[in-house]
């Protein structure tokens, strides 16, 4: 599949709400996961909540996937922003599905039986992977497909996720064929 495509969808953002009981309680629990765009999104959704009168806790920064998708599932938390793609590639590694109505569609039907996606946010975050400018000269890159032949060569530098998740390492290396030298994780 195309990794630029890929990307493109990874990140449209969302919100995910539990359909247990929590919901019905008197107010919603907003979560974050543990990067401040996460925190910043929940804040904004936290605020639009409490600007119609709707009581709202708030449980920011509370970590990555593997800790609030349980948080979602057992009523510590109601409701968190969330990117359909990434959050699609979590659930189902291999799944294929780009653009942004079918990234919905396939999300859709691989959330736990207690989740809803809620509507889909026209905004779109997208991964990106930057060099110097002389870099970019010394090894001449314009694309990410150029990064190939020198990958062996340079450290790439990213989140801790990305050691292990489809839209870091892994992805990188299957749709472009990179292997880098190594991997630094960066707060």
């Amino acid at each position: 599949m195309n990794m630029k495509k890929r990307i493109l969808t990874l990140c449209s953002a969302l919100l995910l709400s539990a359909t247990s009981s929590a919901w019905a309680a008197p107010k919603v629990i907003v979560g974050s996961a543990d990067f401040p765009e996460s925190q910043l999104l929940g804040t904004i959704y936290a605020g639009a909540l409490e600007a119609q009168n709707i009581p709202v806790e708030k449980k920011l920064n509370i970590g990555s996937r593997e800790v609030y998708i349980p948080a979602l599932l057992d009523g510590s938390i109601t409701l968190i922003p969330e990117y359909s793609g990434a959050l699609l590639s979590y659930l189902d590694a291999k799944n294929a599905a780009h653009g942004s109505e079918d990234v919905a569609r396939e999300l859709a039907a691989k959330l736990p039986e207690k989740v809803k996606m809620l509507q889909i946010s026209q905004a779109q975050d997208i991964d990106v992977l930057a060099v110097t400018q002389k870099t970019a000269d010394k090894y001449k890159l314009k694309t990410i497909a150029d990064l190939q032949p020198v990958a062996s060569q340079l450290v790439l530098g990213g989140p801790a996720e990305w050691k292990t998740r489809h839209e870091g390492l892994s992805g990188l290396r299957d749709v472009y064929g990179l292997n880098f030298k190594s991997f630094k994780v960066l707060d």
